[in-house]
């Protein structure tokens, strides 16, 4: 089978996001800007702009309704994905590192980066799906992990839970009711976790690493 090649960003990708269906590819990047493409052909359907730094992360809903982005603006957004229209904007101390979906789309979890004297914390949010245009501002759940710094994020099969991956290549799951951790694996990966992504129906998990290994 012949590679397709797309060329649609001036700087390089931060992250690549294929939808449920497979048949859209969303691709974000230090340009800020986010691109939809079509997986089968390569052509590029259009363009989401309003970020002003780097897009670091995107997740597309289950029905490819909406968009959700985490940038260095300090911003996350959300997209109606099929006019491009940002619906809605949060505000933030310091740059969304990671953005993501839960299974019933109900909810986005997202990692704010520990800067200038804030602490890296990590929310979720309820996505108001019938008003797009009206979310709110303030997350139903929130705490601040200590130890090693959150690099990646994703809901597990229950919302109650999320995963995470660690700059010392720890993984672990979280009552995000709580803000606990109920599990841990310290040395998961021997470096960064740099991605982590979950099965269809969320029973098992592929994490990929600085230390040049996927699990």
């Amino acid at each position: 089978m012949r590679p397709i090649l797309l060329q649609g960003h001036e700087r390089s990708l931060t992250q690549i996001k294929y939808n449920r269906e497979g048949d859209l590819l969303f691709t974000c990047s230090k340009d800020h800007v986010i691109n939809v493409w079509y997986s089968h052909n390569g052509e590029r359907l259009g363009t989401y702009e309003g970020h002003n730094g780097s897009v670091w992360s995107a997740d597309v809903d289950s029905k490819s309704e909406f968009l959700v982005t985490g940038a260095a603006d300090n911003t996350m957004r959300l997209w109606q994905v099929s006019t491009g229209k940002c619906l809605y904007t949060w505000e933030f101390d310091t740059a969304v590192r990671r953005v993501a979906f839960s299974e019933d789309d109900k909810q986005v979890v997202q990692i704010t980066e520990q800067r200038m004297g804030f602490q890296g914390a990590i929310r979720v949010f309820n996505i108001n799906r019938q008003d797009g245009t009206n979310q709110s501002t303030q997350p139903l759940h929130e705490f601040n992990p200590i130890g090693s710094k959150v690099t990646v994020i994703a809901f597990a099969k229950d919302s109650n839970t999320v995963v995470t991956g660690h700059e010392s290549g720890k993984l672990a799951l979280w009552d995000v009711r709580k803000g606990e951790e109920t599990l841990t694996k310290e040395r998961a990966h021997n470096d960064n976790i740099t991605d982590l992504q979950f099965s269809p129906d969320r029973s098992y998990l592929i994490t990929s690493s600085k230390d040049k290994s996927a699990k």
